[in-house]
């Protein structure tokens, strides 16, 4: 299976790609595109994500950042549809990536999830509840330390998150083997999780993915959890 990620510092931080990679039972092939601050817009201008299209990728993950400054409600809605059109008309399956908000920005994540939300019912488009997973323990556990000292991006534990929870959306996985990629200067190294930290943060990823899912209607239009 390929998988073509496009978006920006968010996606590529702590080599996130390369963590979905190592963390799934099944044998995938990552590629990136993605620049700091890069938008939906920009994307869709750019010829190398026209080309990467045609080049037999099964998925694509659509990812735009959800803090300041980010394009508007209409400029998003309006992107993000040229792009999973964009997607499909290429043969390849997009999904949307429900952002997480800058730590303790609870009003800026009920914008975003009312944004991407009317992403998916307008597209018919599914959705991966990052934001909702990081969110929700960034809240409840604090002690994980899952965003760097900016409040924005994610450390390697929460880029870990995002990446089960990409594969458990994706490929219904719920067995990981707790994988972490740590940037060591111009290089990268690869840490092991504790079998109970790796349980735990399973659960919890499952759970969320889950209620999310549940949520879908059979008629089209899907209804998304509030929490």
């Amino acid at each position: 299976m390929k998988i073509l990620f496009v978006g920006n510092s968010h996606t590529y931080m702590n080599d996130m790609p390369e963590m979905v990679r190592i963390n799934s039972s099944e044998k995938l092939e990552v590629t990136m595109l993605a620049r700091p601050a890069i938008t939906f817009h920009d994307h869709l201008e750019s010829m190398e994500l026209q080309f990467a299209l045609k080049q037999g990728y099964d998925f694509v993950i659509f990812q735009q950042a959800a803090h300041e400054p980010c394009p508007s409600k209409e400029a998003t809605l309006h992107d993000a549809k040229a792009l999973i059109e964009l997607a499909r008309s290429c043969g390849v399956m997009p999904y949307i990536m429900i952002p997480w908000s800058q730590r303790n920005y609870d009003d800026d994540f009920k914008t975003t999830k009312d944004i991407y939300h009317q992403v998916m019912m307008d597209n018919l488009v599914d959705g991966i509840p990052v934001g909702y997973v990081i969110n929700r323990l960034s809240h409840q556990n604090p002690e994980l330390e899952l965003f760097q000292s900016d409040n924005q991006h994610l450390t390697s534990l929460g880029s870990y998150l995002e990446s089960i929870t990409i594969l458990n959306t994706i490929f219904f996985e719920t067995k990981f083997p707790g994988k972490l990629i740590y940037p060591n200067q111009s290089s990268f190294e690869e840490h092991q999780l504790d079998e109970r930290l790796i349980d735990f943060l399973t659960k919890e990823v499952v759970h969320t993915v889950e209620r999310f899912k549940s949520n879908y209607c059979v008629c089209g239009k899907r209804e998304i959890l509030d929490d």
